[in-house]
């Protein structure tokens, strides 16, 4: 008997327990819902509201009188200032990336290595310092002199030979004979770029 009132009065304390926590969970369960339902509620009577109210405004707006819209008529890029923004691309990503090698030069101290990994882009360089030079001088002497047919010396592999004025007086007149096709000459300086760097890479030390 005493076993039995024993079990009796643990079985009537586990089932308030959980009578207790099944309210308790109840009760958190309708806050949750009261919680979503107020949520609800803003989101509709903010961004729907204030979607229809903007909506409104444009719907009563004629585009047609917009000065905006007719500035952006004028607003027009030629072929010219459109090659000169991707030139402007160019350039500034070009800088990025030699800034990078250069700082990883000085980093792993193999300095001397720069001009051997970066040779096409410090012929680029140099091809156009010759020429600025070169015909800066030729033109105190009333002459149109040239070191290349054209700078940089990537532009010289693509002249035709009807391009160059007769004046012109060149150095490197006869080089290189005919024209080149620009993806000949992209792949030629990326053949080129790849062995150098291959070699510089082959001189590194493993420390």
């Amino acid at each position: 008997a005493n076993n039995a009132k024993k079990i009796n009065k643990n079985a009537n304390e586990i089932v308030e327990e959980s009578t207790e926590w099944l309210n308790a969970q109840r009760m958190a369960c309708g806050n949750s819902l009261r919680q979503l339902g107020e949520e609800k509620l803003f989101i509709l009577n903010s961004s729907i509201t204030e979607f229809l109210d903007t909506f409104t405004k444009i719907k009563n707006v004629d585009f047609r009188e917009s000065e905006g819209l007719e500035e952006l008529k004028k607003f027009h890029i030629d072929e010219k200032e459109f090659v000169e923004l991707k030139s402007m691309v160019s350039f500034a990503g070009s800088l990025a990336i030699g800034g990078i090698i250069g700082v990883l030069a000085v980093t792993i101290h193999k300095e001397l290595l720069i001009p051997v990994i970066c040779f096409i882009f410090l012929a680029e360089s140099v091809s156009v310092i010759l020429q600025t030079s070169y015909a800066k001088h030729g033109n105190k002497k009333g002459l149109k002199l040239r070191v290349f047919k054209r700078a940089p010396i990537h532009d010289t592999f693509r002249v035709l030979p009807g391009q160059i004025p007769a004046d012109f007086k060149i150095i490197f007149a006869n080089w290189p004979k005919g024209s080149w096709h620009e993806s000949k000459i992209v792949v030629r300086f990326w053949i080129t770029t790849i062995i150098l760097a291959a070699f510089a890479i082959m001189t590194l030390k493993i420390r």
